[in-house]
């Protein structure tokens, strides 16, 4: 039956992916995301001014992470509507296809923590250009 067939592949392009989710590395999932989004303007903005948020909280590479008020305010006010916005951006573009939550923890905050990220691809985020893609002006 084509019906139950196609059902079976469902479930099983579902559960292989639900697999790759939970044993991929966070390096190789950062790897995987830089990669589909590198010619995405808007998304390499949008992770920019992510990582300057952060810097905002006192979330950055090699920081010494402290729980304060400013990282709760800026939690609220920035990152979480910047992170909602990029994984939802991201899923619109087939990029992303489950739910990302962002942590209420300032020692990790998710996979788009900056930590996370190869200081030379944290860089060049940092300088609005990746990769020969330039999306400083991106509105």
């Amino acid at each position: 039956n084509i019906l139950v067939d196609s059902l079976a592949y469902v479930k099983r392009v579902d559960d292989e992916q639900a697999r790759l989710a939970t044993e991929a590395s966070t390096a190789d999932k950062i790897h995987t995301l830089m990669d589909h989004i590198k010619h995405h303007r808007e998304l390499l903005y949008l992770l920019a001014v992510f990582h300057q948020q952060c810097s905002k909280a006192g979330i950055a590479p090699g920081s010494s992470r402290q729980q304060s008020w400013r990282f709760y305010w800026v939690y609220m006010t920035q990152l979480k509507p910047l992170h909602d916005s990029f994984w939802e951006l991201c899923r619109l573009v087939e990029i992303a296809n489950h739910p990302h939550r962002l942590r209420w923890d300032v020692r990790d905050v998710g996979l788009l923590d900056p930590n996370n990220f190869d200081p030379e691809v944290y860089a060049q985020l940092q300088t609005g250009r990746f990769e020969g893609v330039d999306f400083r002006d991106v509105q």
